[in-house]
């Protein structure tokens, strides 16, 4: 099965049981945990500034980043780039 079905099928799975209650809909593979992880790490990284050196926050942030899969190429850019107009 092609990666992506499989988060899709844990997706729709997730979303089935917390709307109806039942959390005998999500499917018991550890597979399943392992995506939750990333996703809940990938959408706070996504959704949170970097932390000020020095900070208390820049370990757990980077352990959430490291997480999340986002190291090397695929790290977040956060940096502001201005442009000049002519």
């Amino acid at each position: 099965m092609k990666p992506s079905k499989t988060a899709t099928t844990y997706l729709v799975a997730i979303m089935a049981a917390l709307v109806s209650g039942d959390m005998n809909l999500i499917p018991a593979d550890i597979s399943l945990y392992a995506a939750l992880v990333v996703m809940v790490c990938n959408f706070i990284a996504s959704h949170t500034k970097p932390p000020k050196e020095g900070s208390w926050l820049v370990w757990p942030y980077q352990i959430i980043n490291w997480l999340a899969g986002n190291f090397g190429w695929a790290q977040n850019r956060v940096e502001s780039s201005t442009t000049s107009s002519k």
